[in-house]
């Protein structure tokens, strides 16, 4: 049973990563098409090879439809589909539904958490630095998403918390 903080069950790691790898594919989706929209724009070339500012540029567009996705998931009805799967709810620290700015400071800070293991992951080709690196970061990533007594480093930094949804009883 998950330990309840203020009337609110807090799920555990396993839970939290489910839905994490369920949204993980929705985004993937998400951005395939993000980028099946430009490629008319670009007469079907790969933007890396039309220069560093495309490139900068085309990976701004798709930062911003990750956080358009989340941010209207999280906004409209405090879930996206992963979390609804796994019966997740994202709320304040005072439980009330999110808004725009408290949206934007959640993905900042989950952001923040993926940038290291995003560079890892992207570096790890060279000279082997996904083998040696890549344990330890793994390791800070998963230990930073939190625990059931505590909230992960991004949850308080954003003054967010993701908690249970109660089960639906039919009557």
């Amino acid at each position: 049973m998950a330990p309840v903080h203020s009337g609110v069950a807090t799920p555990g790691l396993l839970r939290r990563l489910a839905s994490l790898l369920y949204d993980t594919i929705l985004v993937t989706a998400l951005l395939m098409g993000a980028t099946a929209v430009l490629l008319p724009l670009t007469d079907g070339e790969a933007i890396p090879s039309l220069g560093r500012v495309a490139t900068i540029a085309y990976q701004a567009y798709l930062l911003a439809v990750v956080f358009a996705f989340f941010a209207w998931c999280w906004i409209r009805g405090g879930q996206t589909l992963g979390m609804r799967a796994w019966r997740l709810h994202v709320r304040t620290a005072d439980q009330a539904p999110l808004n725009l700015p408290d949206a934007a400071r959640r993905f900042g800070a989950a952001l923040l958490l993926w940038t290291p293991l995003a560079l890892i992951l992207l570096a790890g080709h060279r000279a082997g630095l996904l083998a040696y690196a890549g344990p330890p970061v793994a390791a800070l990533f998963l230990a930073s998403l939190g625990t059931r007594r505590r909230p992960g480093w991004h949850e308080r930094l954003s003054g967010t918390r993701v908690v249970m949804t109660p089960k639906h009883v039919p009557d």
